[in-house]
């Protein structure tokens, strides 16, 4: 027998409900076949991604009346593209090199009350 468990999306991103780990290594170790789906973490990177950002700035284009904030994002729309599947690579930890040109470089999109950090408001 095949078993598939599925945890539901936006249940908790940030720390999995353990339970369904647990239920999955108990089907392991009795000889069960089991897989894990984690459709929030799926729902997060579809959103997260050029492809969904895309869409999203599509939908924000078309809107008569936006806040201050989405207009600027929408000017800096290319930037967010290019920008968001190599962030998702380094929080997944995928790719740690990300780390020094988000610190050291505008790699980042920034929002309007950005200020470059100096040295000195890096020291404790």
């Amino acid at each position: 027998m095949r078993t598939s468990l599925i945890l539901p999306p936006l249940s908790q991103l940030n720390t999995p409900y353990p339970s369904i780990a647990y239920l999955a290594r108990a089907l392991r170790e009795s000889g069960q076949t089991c897989t894990l789906n984690d459709l929030g973490i799926g729902l997060v990177l579809r959103v997260f991604s050029r492809d969904g950002l895309g869409q999203i700035f599509d939908h924000l284009a078309s809107a008569e009346a936006l806040p201050d904030p989405a207009w600027r994002a929408l000017a800096l729309r290319r930037n967010h593209e290019q920008a968001i599947e190599p962030v998702v690579r380094f929080l997944q930890g995928r790719d740690r090199t990300l780390a020094t040109r988000i610190l050291e470089t505008p790699f980042l999109p920034h929002g309007p009350d950005w200020r470059p950090r100096t040295s000195s408001a890096l020291a404790p």
